[in-house]
């Protein structure tokens, strides 16, 4: 945990999913591969700070969302207090509670993720041509 702000709070932060893809798309001329965007399904952000030798916050924050075809399904995010042991505990209680709520839902997830797939299976058969700037 590192140091950032004015406070000078130690904090982690991190960006979490149950299914994450960056897409790729051959550049015109090389064929190399290039970096062509990103789509994950149920985005969350896990967000810790230590605020004295033995007490942590944790927020699972920012709402895992299944959006299709405009439904939104919520997992809502959650605040936890306490030490290390305490946040373990409770981020793996918030996870299995987290799996159950995917696996309610897994046939919109399983949408999601085909459609995920087939949008770069479209972009292997496409190539990046860049700009021209005149």
């Amino acid at each position: 945990m590192r140091k950032y702000g004015s406070g000078a709070k130690n904090i982690l932060i991190m960006n979490s999913s149950i299914y994450y893809h960056q897409y790729l798309i051959r550049e015109e001329g090389t064929g190399d591969m290039m970096l062509n965007g990103w789509d994950a399904i149920m985005d969350s952000v896990l967000y810790v700070e230590k605020r004295n030798d033995d007490s942590y916050c944790m927020y699972l924050f920012r709402p895992c969302e299944i959006n299709l075809q405009n439904h939104n399904l919520f997992f809502k995010g959650r605040f936890l207090e306490g030490t290390i042991d305490d946040l373990k505990q409770g981020f793996d209680t918030w996870q299995a509670a987290q799996k159950d709520f995917v696996k309610i839902h897994q046939d919109k997830v399983d949408i999601l993720k085909n459609n995920i797939i087939a949008k770069q299976k479209k972009y292997d058969t496409e190539v990046y041509k860049h700009p021209e700037f005149n």
